[in-house]
């Protein structure tokens, strides 16, 4: 059996009425364009998130996307999404309307960056992200990823995957419903 590629938890998008007080309250330093910048991912803060949304980054997105496929999810893209300021392909899991996978094409160095900002919660890094859903969906979508962090903390018979925390070191957590 092949190893499952490789990815790593990108971000998270979490909605806040006041990114700019919601960062404070949790220990955060301001956003820069909407980013809680941590060292190689970040939290995307924004009154506009419809839902907690999950983004994995694999080194191989085609790897990544026969892998899932092998796996049984339906898997739709890659498709190219044009943000505010860069562009990314995207797949998406039908079915799964929380957890997307990205990467980032506009750019010629890492993204994200690979140090965060100092925050004084010392809060460093999207160390995990917390889902509840369905174990035996959590299961496929882990063997076929090796993507470290994505945890399973509430099993929910038939329920999509949903983040319902993120852990970004420190002691932090930030809730996501």
């Amino acid at each position: 059996m092949a190893a499952a590629p490789r990815a790593e938890l990108d971000h998270v998008s979490v909605r806040a009425a006041d990114p700019v007080a919601w960062a404070a309250l949790l220990g955060f330093a301001p956003p820069r364009a909407q980013r809680i910048h941590l060292a190689g991912a970040y939290l995307e803060v924004a009154p506009e998130v419809e839902r907690p949304l999950v983004l994995i980054r694999p080194d191989d997105l085609s790897a990544a996307a026969d892998a899932l496929r092998a796996a049984g999810f339906d898997v739709r893209g890659p498709s190219e999404y044009t943000g505010r300021d860069g562009t990314w392909l995207d797949l998406h899991l039908d079915g799964q309307p929380h957890l997307a996978l990205t990467r980032r094409t506009d750019l010629d160095t890492p993204w994200p960056p690979p140090e965060g900002d100092r925050h004084p919660s010392r809060a460093r890094t999207l160390r995990a992200v917390h889902l509840t859903g369905d174990r035996d969906t959590h299961r496929r979508l882990t063997e076929a990823l090796d993507v470290p962090g994505l945890l399973l903390t509430d099993a929910r018979p038939g329920e999509p995957l949903v983040p319902i925390a993120a852990d970004c070191g420190g002691g932090v957590v930030v809730p996501l419903t």
